[in-house]
């Protein structure tokens, strides 16, 4: 069969009328690209909307964002994440969210803030359908707001995003609040707990973003920590070789017991004193 982009746009164009996601997606797409048809962003963006309110079509454009993430296209990823979003598409959300606090303000710095503020809100969303690692990112946008008239409040909330977060099992949000503790972020100092929490998150965070000596000491922190059972090993193991395998004194047949008789005890009554011979 011929293929013809103008025939499947006319065909597709019927199904999509009478409310067929699939169909309402494609024709979205060859509508926003100009494909078989003439471009119209307008029309596209309605069809492309109806579709991401089916979870099919959702998925397809979960799909093509993620392609175009990968193809380093940021903001043709975004678009597909803004139209899964509409639909209440979690992941779409989380992602979109991601997109506006790290690729958007690397393409155009001056709007760094706006982004960040709409990160925030997509995170937010996310978060409320039950996205711990939204939660996490959300803590981790709060956390950039240090401005004097914010910073308190922005790092309560963000340490109460990651207790919240940690009480759901997340070990990064987990090891997050323990940085918090030991750096006084939002939180008394206190370096035991902070260890603790840290130690129970794995030492190590997905989402930290550590420089220099710090990121050396939390790598050579964490490689001790995964380590340890093999060095409790071999610390046994050096400690056998070294003492050439003999027992330890207090161990073993070597350690008989003495009875010692007591001239005191012949004067205690025990129970047969009222006994004759």
């Amino acid at each position: 069969m011929e293929q013809s982009l103008h025939k499947a746009e006319r065909f597709w164009r019927v199904a999509a009328d009478f409310s067929h996601p699939m169909a309402q997606y494609y024709i979205g797409r060859m509508k926003a690209r100009g494909l078989g048809t003439r471009r119209d962003c307008e029309t596209a963006l309605f069809f492309l909307q109806h579709a991401a309110a089916a979870w099919p079509a959702g998925n397809g454009l979960l799909e093509t964002g993620l392609a175009a993430h990968e193809a380093d296209r940021p903001q043709r990823a975004l678009v597909h994440y803004l139209l899964g979003a509409h639909a209440g598409l979690e992941p779409a959300l989380h992602n979109a969210g991601f997109l506006y606090a790290e690729a958007m303000p690397r393409r155009q710095p001056q709007l760094a803030a706006s982004y960040r503020g709409a990160a925030s809100e997509y995170f937010r969303r996310a978060a409320v359908l039950g996205s711990v690692d939204a939660s996490i990112r959300l803590a981790l946008v709060l956390s950039e707001d240090l401005t004097a008239e914010h910073s308190a409040s922005s790092w309560r909330l963000a340490n109460e995003l990651y207790a919240e977060a940690a009480r759901h099992g997340s070990a990064d949000a987990t090891w997050h609040l323990g940085y918090n503790y030991l750096k006084g972020r939002g939180l008394p100092k206190d370096w035991g707990r902070a260890w603790a929490l840290m130690r129970d998150g794995g030492m190590h965070s997905r989402f930290a973003e550590l420089r220099g000596p710090e990121k050396l000491l939390f790598s050579l922190l964490r490689a001790v920590y995964e380590a340890r059972v093999f060095i409790v090993f071999a610390a046994l193991g050096s400690f056998v070789l070294a003492t050439g395998g003999k027992r330890a004194p207090g161990f073993g047949a070597g350690a008989a017991a003495t009875a010692v008789w007591h001239e005191d005890d012949d004067a205690a009554a025990d129970d047969f004193d009222e006994f004759d011979d």
